[in-house]
């Protein structure tokens, strides 16, 4: 009940009774937790997983970072936009696995058109980076009409992982493919025009 009068309005306010926590409610709020501590658990043993078979070295994210302090605000934003769209970082270059298969000249357009080229393996960590992949895949490799076999770059070979028996230059195989056998030396060469997987790479230039 509310009295007023000519000078002051007072109004009687009732206490509301708090409602206790039934026992289904605590159980639920235990499942909630338990389910949040469970998924930190999962999130923290992915990241460990993850860490060891993609060989994430501590000096590599190091050595990522130390680079990424003297990039522009543009080329950071650049950097960016390749990891999001697949890129992965390998001693010092970006590369790009790709999902489908084209041909070789195909293969290297697409790299192009991303301000990239097919690989170039100038040691045998790079080699052995590729094989992580399990895949046939063009690299930037190919023999010209002087039967001499030459990076995309212009650069001449010198370091050779060509597979048993190979290159056997049969069927018109003027391009190479990179193998994942458990030998470590796996280049094949093949016919340009065949169907293949291939390797983009993107040196980071500061």
């Amino acid at each position: 009940m509310a009295f007023r009068n000519t000078n002051t309005e007072y109004v009687n306010v009732r206490r509301v009774p708090s409602t206790p926590i039934s026992n289904s409610d605590k159980n639920l709020l235990r499942v909630v937790l338990l389910s949040f501590g469970l998924l930190c658990i999962i999130q923290a043993t992915l990241n460990v997983t993850l860490r060891i078979f993609l060989d994430e070295s501590d000096t590599n994210a190091l050595e990522l970072n130390e680079i990424c302090k003297n990039f522009t605000d543009q080329k950071r934003s650049d950097f960016d936009q390749y990891f999001r769209d697949g890129w992965v970082y390998f001693n010092t270059s970006l590369y790009y696995i790709s999902p489908a298969k084209r041909n070789w000249q195909d293969s290297r357009g697409f790299c192009l058109q991303r301000g990239a080229d097919l690989i170039v393996i100038n040691s045998r960590e790079e080699q052995e980076f590729i094989r992580r992949f399990h895949r046939f895949m063009w690299i930037g490799l190919r023999n010209t009409t002087a039967r001499t076999w030459i990076w995309v770059d212009g650069t001449p070979l010198t370091r050779r992982y060509w597979g048993p028996g190979e290159p056997n230059m049969g069927n018109d195989e003027g391009c190479v493919e990179s193998r994942f056998f458990e030998v470590q030396d796996t280049w094949n060469d093949l016919n340009c025009n065949d169907q293949n997987f291939w390797v983009c790479e993107r040196a980071m230039a500061r």
